[in-house]
């Protein structure tokens, strides 16, 4: 017997026949489309009880759907799934009240969890779920304060939970463990695995937090960096390793080039002078192409930013099927990163110069 029914709108035929019948055969009842146009009408028409969308690179078509059934009907749910989960995608889908965000490739487990949750509810939950491995805790907390949300932040791992509110651009409250207030903050900051559900318009219990959530970030990841939140991140120690403490101490180049080839989710650093010029990399390749390059594009900045009339030039970002790349400006170096695909590059540069800042004092 048929658990729900589900309708999958995808435009890859090869991706739509994959998810329609492993969907079938976790026993739903589905219906698959490679036509966007479509989906708000046979929404209208039919027996549906969730809409499964593929949001499409450089296409809006998957958050037209979601608006024009959230306009129809307010209670639809609507599960968007991608392979570009950008903060920015993230962060318009729970405005436009999309009951989940997916990252490519999907998880069937999860995805069939889900939908089963959904099914159970009389109407669409006023939260939003998803992974830490897509998102970062920093990440959703700045998306949450710039929007100026109210709510509770539920995060889950293995053996632990932690809960943190929002009020109004705000954290007030957060609490894991027996920690409350800051602490808790710290303490959650360190988790790069598990899920979190984000409640709408709960209020916070009490208010055990005064401090500035930008500020809350910045000391977390300095916590993080000198490892007093626990042994997760031993870059200090792990670059002695066959050199003195002195000879690193003296040197600032490879000080602050092991501080950030040590974030999670690098994989490769180089550090220009603003005329160009290699001063420190970390990396297993030459790079000679990425030097004529990143000479040019730094030579160039000026007058880009002026032809703009954009001031300077803070970070060029570049994406292709491998990654993600991106230059950054910081006094007077020039940084550049290769990174992975689910790290957030905003987030990325607020670590990079928050290390650069402490090492290079």
């Amino acid at each position: 017997m048929a658990e729900g029914n589900i309708l999958v709108v995808d435009e890859d035929l090869n991706s739509l026949r994959s998810l329609v019948n492993v969907l079938k055969k976790n026993h739903f009842q589905v219906y698959g489309i490679n036509e966007f146009d479509r989906a708000v009408e046979l929404y209208k028409t039919g027996d549906i009880d969730i809409v499964l969308v593929s949001l499409q690179r450089n296409d809006s078509s998957g958050f037209d759907i979601l608006e024009a059934l959230k306009a129809y009907d307010p209670e639809a749910k609507v599960i968007l799934y991608t392979d570009v989960g950008t903060k920015g995608n993230v962060m318009r889908a729970l405005r436009m009240g999309a009951s989940e965000f997916m990252e490519k490739p999907l998880e069937i487990e999860k995805l069939v969890a889900t939908l089963r949750q959904l099914l159970t509810k009389e109407s669409a939950p006023k939260a939003f779920q998803g992974d830490l491995r897509t998102m970062s805790l920093a990440s959703i907390i700045q998306m949450n304060c710039e929007e100026r949300i109210v709510g509770l932040l539920h995060l889950q791992r293995p053996g632990q939970e932690g809960r943190i509110y929002f009020d109004q651009g705000r954290i007030v409250h957060a609490e894991t463990q027996g920690l409350k207030g800051e602490e808790a903050v710290y303490k959650m900051l360190r988790w790069d695995q598990g899920v979190f559900t984000l409640k709408m318009e709960v209020t916070p219990p009490q208010e055990t937090i005064h401090s500035d959530w930008s500020g809350l970030i910045l000391e977390g990841m300095r916590r993080i960096d000198e490892g007093q939140s626990g042994p997760e991140l031993e870059w200090q120690e792990a670059g002695l390793v066959g050199e003195e403490k002195g000879e690193i101490e003296k040197d600032h180049s490879k000080r602050i080039l092991r501080a950030l080839s040590s974030i999670k989710g690098v994989n490769e650093v180089f550090i220009y002078s603003q005329n160009g010029e290699v001063t420190a990399k970390e990396s297993k390749w030459d790079g000679k192409k990425l030097d004529k390059a990143a000479s040019y594009l730094i030579s160039q900045s000026k007058t880009l930013a002026e032809i703009l009339s954009a001031g300077q030039i803070q970070r060029v970002l570049l994406r292709d099927q491998a990654g993600k790349e991106m230059l950054l400006w910081c006094e007077e170096a020039v940084i550049y990163f290769r990174f992975s695909k689910r790290t957030q590059a905003d987030m990325l540069a607020r670590e990079a110069l928050a290390r650069v800042q402490r090492y290079r004092s």
